[in-house]
């Protein structure tokens, strides 16, 4: 399933983009934006994803368990943190 601009939240698309030039800046602008802001379970979801990625996979998990406990009612976010 591929994203499309409308799906992704505004104040999350320029890392989406950014991560496709320079993967660590991406990461490291998400994590600041998350702690700073409190970008909550879609915040964290796109961590993990990037996390993913990059093949940094214990990160992957803990970004994953965030968003499964920010949004406990999503059955994406449950089963995320097994995905990654």
């Amino acid at each position: 399933m591929q994203l499309t601009a409308e799906q992704i939240p505004k104040s999350l698309q320029s890392y989406v983009e950014q991560f496709e030039t320079d993967p660590e800046a991406a990461i490291d602008r998400l994590e600041n934006h998350i702690t700073k802001r409190n970008a909550g379970a879609v915040g964290y979801f796109f961590l993990a994803w990037f996390y993913h990625r990059s093949g940094q996979k214990q990160e992957s998990v803990q970004a994953a368990m965030n968003a499964k406990i920010l949004a406990p009612g999503s059955k994406l976010m449950e089963r995320l943190h097994y995905m990654m």
